[in-house]
């Protein structure tokens, strides 16, 4: 159950900012789930799991590991492609990058520094986010 609240209110913060918006999160799940009858400790293991997810990742136990490889799974899927073409969008329009080669950079960088951390993932997901890599780095190269 502080999984499952966690990674519905991990990225909530996003609402007022991007910047420190894992903080504004917590604040969001502090202010929201006593209503819900969660207490203050769990509050608190849940703003930990929330917390988790701010780059770059750096889990402690199993459960975090969990909550890091589920809020960036799509790097390992089909919709990786998808996705990232919505949030270069949205980078684009917020100036967080100036152009797409820029956004090319950053993707890069960013794909050749994460690494999943559950056994789960890395078996179901590492190679198809290399496929992503390499797919990546093949069409900029067409450029």
């Amino acid at each position: 159950t502080l999984l499952s609240t966690a990674a519905a209110y991990h990225d909530a913060g996003f609402i007022e900012g991007y910047n420190n918006h894992e903080e504004i999160s917590c604040n969001v799940a502090r202010t929201h789930l006593p209503q819900f009858g969660f207490s203050e400790e769990d509050i608190e293991k849940i703003c930990e799991l929330i917390m988790v997810t701010k780059i770059p990742q750096t889990p402690k136990n199993h459960l975090e590991q969990i909550m890091c490889d589920g809020d960036l799974l799509y790097l390992g899927t089909d919709r990786f492609e998808k996705i990232s073409e919505n949030l270069y969008k949205e980078f684009l329009k917020k100036g967080i990058v100036k152009d797409r080669d820029d956004w090319n950079i950053k993707q890069n960088e960013f794909l050749n520094a994460h690494k999943f951390f559950t056994n789960f993932a890395r078996k179901n997901y590492a190679s198809k986010k290399q496929e992503n890599i390499k797919h990546l780095c093949n069409s900029q190269e067409k450029k």
